[in-house]
């Protein structure tokens, strides 16, 4: 960022967060089942219930 923001003037630059939600549940293997993508109700609701 601090390059960006000394060659291009700060108030062309847009910085986005990503709320990408993913259960992370299962370990990585290779060819295996991949992280289940939950939406924005579904995501909560799990966040909710772990604690």
């Amino acid at each position: 960022m601090n390059y960006s923001v000394a060659v291009i003037p700060s108030y062309k630059i847009m910085m986005q967060v990503s709320y990408n939600r993913y259960d992370w549940e299962l370990s990585f293997v290779h060819g295996g089942i991949f992280a289940e993508v939950l939406g924005d109700q579904e995501a909560e609701i799990r966040a909710k219930n772990m604690w």
